[in-house]
């Protein structure tokens, strides 16, 4: 689903979604405390929009929606990047070494 998104709504030929319904789903419309997790949080429509320090690299052009344990699905349109982490085991408090944390710092350190 990210590759589409990243596509302008296009994968394999077929339009899953129109490019103005992909800007507005990724563009901010939420910005403020996350009441569960105590923590700053930019939200879209469905997606949260990446900022400093976070799995999906800061990048502002960057979306998705990161899971419990480690996973997270995302994408970063600026760098053409689709990216899911899922796990087969929830294992919390793992912090720089989440799963999702590794795997995205190792995309972007081989693409840089």
């Amino acid at each position: 689903m990210y590759a589409s998104l990243i596509a302008h709504g296009v994968d394999g030929g077929r339009r899953l979604l129109e490019p103005a319904s992909i800007v507005e789903a990724t563009s901010l419309h939420f910005e403020g405390m996350d009441e569960v997790a105590l923590a700053p949080i930019k939200l879209g429509l469905g997606y949260s929009l990446s900022q400093e320090g976070d799995t999906m690299g800061g990048n502002p052009m960057a979306f998705g929606y990161a899971g419990l344990g480690g996973m997270i699905g995302y994408a970063d349109p600026s760098k053409s990047l689709a990216v899911a982490v899922l796990c087969n085991r929830i294992k919390v408090g793992r912090g720089k070494r989440s799963p999702d944390r590794l795997v995205s710092d190792l995309i972007r350190e081989k693409l840089s």
